[in-house]
């Protein structure tokens, strides 16, 4: 149906290699790789109480992207997608979840 319509057409190649990043968004994305002995292998996404400023949008598992929920828990192999606008707080929370140890800012 779609070909008889003629709505086939595919996204210019240019709009699927826009960056993530532009004046109008000023929060940058940011990865994280869990690698083995993170304290966050094997905790949930809710009982880690992280920042409100620090997001976890996406988990990227077996080359699957899905949205995280306050149950996911994480595995070693993760792929973190996160957004944080705030370079202290993404530095801080980045090492409580390789850590375990919570820095107090200031």
């Amino acid at each position: 149906m779609a070909r008889l319509l003629k709505v086939t057409a595919d996204l210019p190649k240019k709009m699927s290699q826009a960056p993530l990043s532009s004046p109008l968004i000023p929060q940058t994305l940011k990865q994280h790789y869990l690698e083995d002995g993170e304290y966050i292998i094997g905790k949930s996404l809710a009982e880690l109480a992280l920042p409100s400023e620090f997001l976890v949008l996406l988990v990227k598992r077996n080359d699957e992207y899905k949205k995280p929920t306050g149950s996911t828990i994480f595995k070693k192999g993760d792929l973190l997608v996160i957004q944080c606008d705030d370079s202290e707080i993404l530095k801080q929370t980045i090492e409580f979840l390789t850590n375990g140890m919570r820095v107090k800012a200031g």
